[in-house]
């Protein structure tokens, strides 16, 4: 399955049951006795299946042979019996039925059972020529592999990652949600979550959800932040107990907030432990500043240091970041131009620039001001020159950082009425995509456009089937040799990151890439 988006639904509830390990079967005389939890394989899940929405490997047509020594599966679980049917036929039956998620079959009289209910009864062993052994007391049981779902047996990570993204097969046999992942229920790993404090309250401007309900505490309100696919941010008043709920992502509004309300951001994919050398923690953000650079060089500075060009969101956080670094500098070069479009600033991550102007800024001067920075002396915003002009480089860690260097599939299409390239890039492992940096080539003479930016689990495939797009802005134009971060509506997870860039070129200039999420295996930024 390629890239799906993930989905926050429903309070967290306690730790998932686990369900088939509840499931032991207690084997007496030939028969089979159950405890409470049978894991069938959910309604939704189902449903995708019989709609075609999942296109199933090769796997799921086939079986794991597991015996006990007679009839596995109790009457409370057979949900089709025949009578006077073949073993072939039996596993057909199965295999024709979606729902089927294994059979058994006794050749004295042709009994065959269907169940949906997948089992954990150990895989029998193979003999020394390497066929599976007979059936003991005539029974052959047969377990769908390749799909499975949280908590049911499975045989490989594959198995659970086709229906469940981020979930694997544990050491025994299990699925369950990889490290860094939260179950929500059976059908559902989630990244775990950080809130992140906005400092002094000062909420980045955005689109207000809902402030009619009161919450008897943070907790709560973060609770129905949480439970809100679109809320991304809340704004709770200790004092009259109101909760806001904001969306980050949409059009923004200015709020003011009053001083007893505590602002909070939730953020996907915490890393662990701190930041790299040479940032330095202000508020709960980290920031450096590099050696003196031209500011069209600082989208790639920045990354060199795992980190990306600061985009300035909040005067006090600004102010901040002064007096703990203690800058001395008269000008300091931020993520933000007008390269395209002459008094058209753009970010690096997208967002409306919103900060205050130092006075008779911006004015272009000279032979051109084309990138933005600060202006000593109050710390307010100012045009700079892009390559004439050395300046120091403020710099935000945000979190582990991958960046594939080997192109693995370049392909020429149409997309969106647009003649575009597709770069493929293995990210070497299923990853966990939040956002992505991409820095256009220097030696393009025109502007790119970043039309898509797929994440998906197969190499040759951006196919909505395979793929989930990421890229959501409407502006999506990168002056050569500049930077553009493209953030995930939610975090995406796979192994291969599919970039449509336009004008389409017959030998591609290869884009600088970079991918913000929670690295799996990772513990700090690479």
């Amino acid at each position: 399955m390629g890239g799906r988006s993930v989905r926050r639904r429903g309070p967290l509830p306690p730790q998932l049951p686990r369900l088939l390990l509840l499931m032991s079967l207690v084997l007496a005389s030939g028969s089979a006795s159950v405890e409470a939890g049978w894991s069938r394989i959910p309604a939704s899940f189902l449903e995708r299946i019989k709609s075609r929405e999942l296109t199933l490997p090769p796997e799921v047509y086939k079986f794991d042979i597991i015996s006990a020594g007679g009839s596995l599966y109790p009457d409370e679980i057979r949900n089709v019996s025949l009578k006077g049917v073949s073993l072939c036929a039996c596993r057909h039956r199965c295999l024709t039925d979606l729902s089927c998620m294994g059979f058994e079959h006794q050749k004295e009289g042709g009994t065959c059972g269907l169940t949906d209910v997948l089992l954990p009864a150990p895989i029998t062993p193979p003999n020394t020529d390497g066929q599976s052994q007979g059936p003991l007391g005539g029974w052959s049981t047969g377990r769908r592999r390749g799909i499975s779902w949280l908590g049911a047996p499975c045989h490989t990570s594959s198995d659970c990652s086709l229906l469940v993204q981020g979930s694997e097969c544990g050491p025994e046999g299990f699925c369950a949600c990889q490290r860094g992942w939260t179950p929500l229920d059976e059908t559902l790993c989630r990244p775990e979550e950080h809130w992140v404090p906005l400092p002094d309250t000062d909420l980045p401007k955005t689109r207000l959800l809902d402030s009619s309900s009161e919450s008897d505490s943070l907790s709560s309100c973060q609770d129905r932040c949480r439970n809100d696919i679109d809320c991304w941010a809340v704004n709770y008043n200790r004092d009259t107990k109101s909760c806001q709920l904001f969306d980050t992502a949409s059009q923004i509004v200015v709020t003011d907030l009053p001083t007893a309300s505590t602002a909070y951001q939730i953020r996907f994919g915490r890393w662990t432990g701190n930041a790299p050398s040479g940032y330095t923690d202000v508020g709960g953000r980290y920031f450096m500043l590099t050696k003196e650079v031209p500011s069209k060089e600082a989208p790639r500075k920045c990354l060199n240091h795992t980190g990306v060009q600061y985009v300035p969101d909040s005067e006090k956080l600004v102010k901040k970041i002064d007096d703990v670094l203690s800058i001395t500098d008269t000008h300091v070069g931020l993520g933000f131009n007008d390269a395209l479009e002459e008094n058209r600033f753009e970010t690096a991550d997208g967002s409306v620039l919103s900060f205050p102007w130092a006075g008779k800024q911006p004015d272009d001067a000279g032979v051109g001001e084309d990138c933005g920075g600060f202006l000593s002396g109050g710390w307010k915003l100012n045009d700079l020159p892009c390559s004439s002009m050395s300046v120091k480089q403020l710099c935000e860690y945000i979190g582990p950082v991958i960046q594939p260097s080997d192109i693995s599939r370049t392909v020429n299409e149409t997309v969106e009425g647009k003649p575009i390239t597709w770069l493929t890039y293995d990210l070497g492992r299923q990853q966990t995509v939040s956002r992505v940096l991409y820095i256009a080539p220097d030696g393009a003479t025109t502007p790119m456009e970043v039309v898509q930016i797929r994440v998906g689990e197969l190499p040759d495939d951006v196919s909505d089937m395979h793929s989930s797009r990421c890229v959501h802005q409407t502006s999506r134009e990168v002056a050569a040799g500049f930077g553009r971060r493209f953030a995930c509506a939610a975090p995406l997870v796979g192994r291969y990151l599919h970039v449509a860039q336009s004008p389409a070129i017959s030998a591609p200039l290869a884009p600088t890439v970079a991918v913000f999420g929670m690295l799996q295996g990772s513990t700090t930024g690479v």
